[in-house]
């Protein structure tokens, strides 16, 4: 039998190899990485079965975006990620996407069992917790936990820009669609395809309810990015969608938003989108607003 792959993501070297001396009594294969930026180059080439995980990693990418980019990754799906930190307040916003919390100092028999626990077969992952079950992409709390991320993110570096885009699409058959329970998912899905494919991997897209989605756009250049990237989508999404010998045609509605530091709230910024989604509706065109200055909206 193939023995379990187990990265281990710890900038200190005696920690990292107290967690490999009980790995190996557990006989399971161990990989050590010193560094976030190395951890991400080595999950671009590697899906493995369980990550140890430090947050503090002292450097610009930290553990929050090593899982991230675990969750955000459908080939990662199955991997368990045990989070282990000497911060207790660290763990706050991404405690709902690893599978285990450790505050440190860890024991080892605790350590012991609770790896065995996780890397059982009957154990689910929190991966499918962050996705609609239709499209998989992920839901609305996901993108709550990603909003909050960006939010902190954006008051460490006065140079990280961030904005959310909202959109729904529209069509003369939507209404029949909606009954005919089968066709209707096969087209979520396509959709949700064709977007993924053009999609930044930094870029975080989550199906809101029915044909309404939105797009947390990170480490953007400039504020107008997101009227480049929102007419992209545009030509993307109206495109014939084809199902079972019948083409489908939408019309689609923008509105977004540019991250701010008056915002109060990490939410805030996909109400003022959505807010925009609704306003660009009822006037029939694309609506971006640009919270320091004023709304943009392209003819």
């Amino acid at each position: 039998m193939k023995k379990l792959q187990v990265l281990i993501i710890e900038d200190d070297r005696d920690t990292a190899n107290y967690y490999v001396q009980l790995l190996t009594l557990l006989d399971y294969e161990t990989e050590v990485i010193l560094s976030a930026k190395a951890a991400l180059a080595r999950l671009a080439s590697s899906a493995p079965h369980l990550i140890f995980l430090d947050l503090n990693l002292g450097s610009e990418v930290d553990g929050e975006d090593i899982l991230y980019q675990v969750r955000s990754n459908p080939r990662l799906y199955h991997t368990r990620v045990i989070v282990i930190t000497a911060y207790p307040i660290m763990t706050r916003m991404i405690a709902g996407l690893a599978d285990l919390v450790l505050i440190k100092p860890v024991e080892y028999d605790q350590l012991k069992d609770l790896v065995k626990r996780i890397t059982s077969p009957e154990y689910d992952t929190k991966q499918l917790g962050f996705r609609d079950p239709i499209t998989d992409l992920f839901n609305r709390e996901f993108l709550y936990t990603r909003l909050d991320h960006a939010y902190q993110r954006a008051h460490r570096r006065a140079d990280f820009m961030y904005a959310v885009v909202a959109f729904s699409l529209s069509g003369e058959d939507q209404g029949a669609l909606e009954t005919q329970r089968a066709t209707w998912n096969l087209l979520l899905r396509e959709i949700s395809q064709r977007l993924l494919q053009h999609l930044r991997p930094t870029d975080t897209l989550t199906r809101l309810s029915g044909w309404k989605y939105a797009l947390l756009l990170e480490e953007l250049k400039a504020k107008e990015d997101i009227q480049i990237i929102s007419h992209r989508l545009q030509a993307i999404l109206m495109a014939p969608f084809e199902i079972e010998g019948k083409r489908y045609l939408f019309d689609i509605c923008f509105g977004g938003a540019v991250y701010d530091r008056r915002l109060p709230r990490p939410r805030d910024l996909l109400e003022i989108a959505e807010r925009v989604l609704e306003q660009s509706k009822a006037q029939g065109k694309m609506s971006i607003t640009i919270i320091d200055q004023s709304p943009v909206t392209p003819a």
